[in-house]
């Protein structure tokens, strides 16, 4: 029969390779690198290594002689534990950012707690009071609970920030992070009064859950965000075409390269109204061309999809539309092998 311990040892290391692949999934299924994305993969490096940790304390317990080594593994998972805390509320705060000013000091108080909590793992590690030995095996000891209670009043000042601040998160985003930190209680009673600790596996669901609600949608707007800033940083306000840094960026990378028709415009008439009615035509005219507006009444374009003969019979043809709507432009044009 598989006891308790087994079942604990068993369920960490689901729990580590689980969300390492949600660590995977972060890294390379998206090219996320903001603030919160940092974090939110912060919290699942943490709790990776801490899953790691305390299954190794499970296995080691009772089996081990290097008592000192024992310790540095215990302090190690007690540590963890508390810089996930944290690490999420740091993650927790940045959420808040996107959409409102936060004060730096309202993560003071947790970081104040949690400084303390791991001098109390150092310190607690060595006199006997975080974990002792008895009969070969290591018992926790009551700064065990001292810190579990710690972390505790953690999470009721997170959900006092979460409450101050719900309006900046959306409704789904509030739940899921409220649920996620009824995890320190649930560590605690469980731990305290049933002598079993599954934090790390509840903590892979949750991570799972944040990453399907909140995070890729994270990543996903500001993806969109990054798109639209690079629509105009790249587009003439008034014609929709590529502007002159554009056509710079273009021309020095040459990415297309081939055979290609290199027209340069120029109207005789800079007005919004003229301006406007040629750019229409050209883009009518030269489907699939890059089209450039690189000063106020001049145009570029590169075209790629003809032969020097058809593109010299499209130039000549363009000329008669021009003409023939009244836009008053003139225009150059040489075609390249290269």
């Amino acid at each position: 029969m598989i006891n308790s311990e087994s079942m604990i040892i068993t369920t960490e290391v689901v729990s580590a390779v689980f969300m390492t692949v949600i660590l995977c999934g972060s890294i390379f299924g998206n090219s996320g690198g903001d603030r919160v994305t940092r974090f939110f993969r912060c919290c699942l490096i943490s709790t990776i290594i801490g899953a790691v940790l305390d299954a190794v304390s499970y296995v080691v317990d009772g089996k081990m002689e290097n008592e000192i080594l024992l310790i540095l593994i215990n302090m190690a998972t007690y540590i963890t534990w508390v810089l996930i805390v944290l690490i999420f509320a740091f993650y927790i705060i940045s959420l808040v950012e996107k959409k409102v000013a936060v004060h730096g000091k309202v993560i003071l108080p947790v970081a104040i707690i949690t400084g303390l909590c791991v001098l109390l793992c150092i310190i607690g590690s060595f006199n006997g009071r975080l974990v002792y030995l008895e009969d070969g095996y290591f018992v926790e000891g009551p700064w065990g609970n001292l810190i579990s209670f710690a972390l505790c009043a953690c999470t009721v000042y997170l959900y006092v920030i979460l409450f101050i601040y719900r309006k900046a998160l959306e409704f789904s985003s509030f739940i899921v992070i409220a649920a996620f930190l009824l995890f320190p209680f649930l560590d605690t009673i469980i731990s305290i009064y049933l002598e079993i600790d599954y934090s790390y596996p509840i903590l892979a669901v949750a991570f799972m859950v944040i990453y399907v609600v909140i995070q890729e949608k994270t990543v996903a707007e500001g993806f969109v965000r990054k798109k639209i800033f690079e629509e105009t940083t790249y587009t003439d306000p008034l014609t929709r075409e590529k502007n002159l840094r554009a056509y710079d960026e273009i021309i020095k990378a040459d990415v297309r390269g081939g055979a290609k028709g290199m027209v340069h415009f120029k109207l005789s008439d800079g007005s919004a109204e003229n301006t406007g009615r040629f750019a229409e035509v050209v883009r009518n005219c030269f489907e699939g061309a890059d089209i450039f507006r690189t000063a106020e009444d001049e145009f570029e374009m590169i075209f790629y999809r003809r032969g020097e003969a058809a593109f010299k019979k499209k130039m000549s043809d363009f000329g008669d539309i021009l003409r023939e709507d009244g836009i008053g432009a003139s225009f150059e044009y040489e075609y390249s092998e290269e």
